[in-house]
């Protein structure tokens, strides 16, 4: 390996160190600290301690840090949970490479083996120390073990109960048609108190400008959802030209009964309310169906028509002239206020479509940013349970314990030459997890790491009551097994990619000769 390669590995581990040391680890643990991300270039503020939320949020000019943050995303996206662990153990096996690197002159090629070799060990030991369990209690303590480093923490008996819930039904939900998708909505109330979050039996769609009512009630309503532009009355823009002539009014008036005659066909199908996606309902229009008791609304974005086609059994159709297309609201409410006009819509059937089954939360908060960290977190409790399905799932002991466990089995190892150092210094990187735990919450982390050492005891974690140490599973502190093999996953993953860089090419913008 030449001497330049060798600097830009050294380089490479040192900017994803820093970066992991600076922004990751203090926010790692139930104490751990909030980072708040503010743009120049917009009005976005963000404000969390979750690890792919502040990847993808900062502004990352690093190749490695780049590809560090997709490794955080990754485990977002298969786990929902312990993205921020899986960053600092990837830095610290980063750091550990780095001294072997350095002192010990191993090349990179042989420090990958040696780490696969004791990710397979972990994988072998994790089997045999995991737990099978399926009953509520460890449900609800896998909720309140995500739940502890989250922002709603404070109210953690009432957010455990919610997720608990929502888990049940939607698990009740797929027992009942497992051939069906299931979907989790969200909606956000800025001025409340976080405690009064809850599950809601339909949406809300906010900020409609296009609608033909400011407050209505109405009970049992048929729904058509359209993409039309016979609406928008396209057809009838003559009749408001100012310079109409004698010529064109007769035509005028053809468009005019044209648009009428329509309305008088959604009104032969029983339409309550109609949707209109993405293009507005002539004024025309909407006062003539308002005097038979229907709401119009207008420009209705695609995200809430996909939540609205969901919940409805509606099918978004470009013909009025269909009425099986049609779909089904228990309950609609339009309110409105100085600045915008909202709708609430209300199904107690919530596996009427043939395909989904759905949920939704609405979420209360004094900020849209405590709303969407909120959020972030429901969905990372709701990711972990996932991971259980239907039969026995397998936990383990939390707050370190597991990687305290694993480092104590890898050090038992015996193996020739560099790679005997090469495993011991993976263990040495399994205990960053407890260390850096027993760090945020203000205790003496090597006095904490000495007591995890010489412990016989194969469960014992970071106590986040009193300085020291505790059984975890008495404290009903677990967490999946599978959050911890994909951790170890992700990990070794990263490392393969960053240890086998040999140089970073760094090509330039293409400029256009065209203007010279």
């Amino acid at each position: 390996m030449s001497t330049h390669s060798h600097q830009t590995l050294l380089q490479n581990i040192r900017e994803c160190v820093e970066l992991c040391q600076l922004i990751i680890e203090p926010t790692l643990g139930p104490l751990g600290m909030d980072m708040a991300i503010f743009s120049q270039q917009s009005s976005n503020q963000c404000i969390s301690n979750d690890g792919a939320t502040l990847l993808k949020t900062i502004p990352i000019e690093s190749a490695s840090c780049i590809l560090l943050s997709r490794i955080s995303l990754l485990q977002d996206k298969l786990i929902g949970d312990g993205t921020t662990s899986v960053v600092i153990f990837s830095c610290e096996l980063l750091n550990q490479a780095r001294h072997l690197l350095e002192n010990r002159n191993i090349h990179p090629s042989l420090i990958i083996r040696g780490f696969q070799i004791a990710t397979q060990k972990c994988m072998e030991y994790l089997k045999a120390y995991l737990l099978n369990s399926n009953d509520d209690a460890s449900i609800k303590s896998l909720i309140r073990t995500s739940m502890q480093s989250k922002i709603m923490a404070q109210y953690e008996d009432a957010f455990v109960e919610l997720i608990f819930n929502v888990f049940k039904e939607k698990r009740e939900q797929l027992r009942e048609h497992p051939a069906k998708e299931f979907h989790l909505f969200f909606f956000n109330s800025i001025g409340n108190d976080m405690s009064r979050t809850s599950i809601f039996n339909g949406i809300v769609i906010d900020n409609i400008s296009n609608i033909n009512y400011s407050q209505l009630v109405l009970s049992d309503v048929r729904v058509l959802m359209c993409k039309s532009e016979e609406l928008n009355g396209s057809f009838v823009n003559r009749i408001f030209n100012t310079k109409m002539n004698l010529d064109n009014s007769e035509i005028s008036h053809v468009d005019y009964k044209k648009l009428i005659k329509l309305c008088d066909q959604l009104i032969e199908m029983n339409v309550g309310a109609i949707f209109n996606i993405g293009i507005g309902i002539h004024k025309v229009a909407q006062e003539y169906l308002k005097e038979k008791g229907i709401l119009c609304v207008g420009f209705l974005d695609f995200k809430n028509a996909q939540r609205l086609a969901v919940i409805t059994n509606c099918i978004i159709t470009s013909s009025l002239k269909c009425p099986k297309n049609c779909g089904f609201i228990s309950k609609l409410t339009v309110t409105s206020n100085r600045t915008s006009t909202s709708i609430e819509v209300i199904q107690n059937n919530k596996s009427s479509h043939p395909k989904y089954v759905w949920n939704s939360i609405h979420i209360f908060g004094p900020s849209i940013e405590i709303c969407n960290e909120i959020h972030r977190s429901i969905h990372d409790c709701m990711s972990i349970l996932n991971t259980s399905r239907e039969g026995p799932f397998g936990v383990c002991p939390g707050g370190g314990a597991t990687f305290m466990y694993l480092s104590k089995c890898i050090r038992k190892l015996s193996y020739p030459n560099n790679l005997q150092l090469i495993v011991e210094a993976y263990a040495n990187a399994l205990e960053i997890i407890p260390v850096v735990l027993s760090k945020n919450m203000g205790y003496d982390s090597s006095n904490v790491l000495s007591q995890l050492r010489s412990t016989t005891l194969s469960h014992m974690g970071v106590d986040s009551n009193n300085e020291g140490i505790c059984d975890q599973l008495e404290n009903q502190v677990i967490e999946p097994v599978q959050l911890i093999i994909s951790i170890l996953e992700r990990s070794l993953e990263f490392n393969e990619m960053i240890l086998r860089i040999d140089e970073n090419i760094y090509i330039k913008p293409h400029q256009s000769d065209i203007h010279k």
